[in-house]
């Protein structure tokens, strides 16, 4: 699953079910996350699916910036 995200709120904008990568036009992967940074937006792929579950949660990051999972939004 390929979980798109507002890079400054970290909210989950849209998802793409069974896939790693985007399924956006552009030739190669570089291409299509210089697209998508144009929007504010990033991606980050995860080896299960949630469906609209997802929707509860928010990307995580350490430090570093390295994606660490992700975290239940507050209620």
């Amino acid at each position: 699953m390929v979980i798109f995200y507002d890079i400054e709120t970290k909210e989950i904008k849209y998802t793409e079910r069974d896939s790693m990568l985007p399924n956006l036009p552009g030739g190669t992967t570089e291409e299509k996350i210089d697209l998508l940074r144009k929007e504010n937006i990033g991606f980050v792929s995860v080896a299960y699916e949630l469906d609209l579950e997802v929707f509860n949660y928010k990307v995580a990051f350490d430090e570093k910036n390295n994606f660490i999972g992700l975290q239940p939004k507050e209620v």
